[in-house]
């Protein structure tokens, strides 16, 4: 069993690079290659990858995972965008997020014949884009500068919101409990911006500046991704689900500093 579990584990890291670097050199959006790499290598065709032997493992490398992607992706942010488009970026998460949760909802129930229940956890997870995706399709289709600020934005805060409405969905479904759902939902987003700005700022201000002194050259990227996967835990610990927020408004803050340009 440990054999399969590395096989698998290795399997899916090479394959892994092999999509983005297909992806790179037919400038095509790698998560077309991932899928269909991960397809052909998982257990319906060649069965190199088996995700039944990770069993426990495999959501905290899902978390892992996540937590480094927004992480970065908050790192990538443009601080423009805020400040030239904050009212659509407002609107977007305000308006078009729930909107879309709301129509797929009614698609899924009306159309799809699901029950309520998950018909209301399909909505809350189809409006998650993220960086993976959005990324990848910037990279290769033209768009103007206005645009391209919007999606990245877009990208990792409709993320971070679909991860929390997902949680707060799931757990009204199976607690069968309604009422006090939405202050909850604002305590982790609270929690998360707390943990993240407070986290960017000890990173930005005074941790890196004192690891780029010694003179290591692969010390800060070691010391930034242990720092994103900490605080994506703290912050869960703290309020589950909040880590997506953290780690976003950490990579965020962080970047807002000289020193890690």
């Amino acid at each position: 069993m440990d054999e399969l579990v590395l096989q698998s584990i290795a399997v899916s890291t090479v394959l892994g690079v092999v999509g983005l670097l297909l992806g790179r050199l037919l400038r095509v959006p790698a998560i077309l290659f991932l899928m269909l790499l991960g397809l052909f290598a998982g257990p319906t065709f060649l069965g190199w990858i088996q995700p039944e032997a990770l069993r426990e493992l495999m959501m905290p490398f899902i978390e892992v995972a996540v937590a480094i992607i927004i992480f970065e992706a908050g790192l990538a942010l443009p601080i423009s965008g805020i400040k030239t488009d904050s009212r659509a970026i407002i609107r977007i998460l305000a308006i078009v997020l729930p909107l879309t949760a709301i129509a797929a909802m009614l698609i899924a129930k009306f159309i799809v014949g699901l029950p309520w229940t998950s018909a209301a956890l399909f909505g809350s997870i189809i409006v998650v884009t993220g960086p993976t995706v959005i990324g990848p399709l910037l990279r290769n289709v033209a768009l103007n500068q206005k645009v391209d600020k919007l999606f990245r934005w877009e990208s990792v805060w409709a993320d971070c919101l679909g991860v929390l409405l997902a949680g707060i969905v799931l757990q009204g479904v199976l607690t069968q409990v309604n009422a006090g759902l939405l202050p909850v939902f604002i305590g982790m987003l609270l929690t998360g911006f707390i943990i993240g700005i407070v986290s960017g700022l000890l990173l930005g201000k005074f941790i890196m500046p004192w690891i780029l002194r010694m003179g290591d050259a692969g010390l800060p990227g070691i010391v930034v991704l242990a720092s994103a996967i900490g605080i994506f835990f703290v912050a869960n610990t703290l309020k589950e689900s909040s880590g997506v927020v953290a780690v976003a408004c950490a990579g965020f803050v962080m970047a807002r500093y000289p020193i890690i340009e």
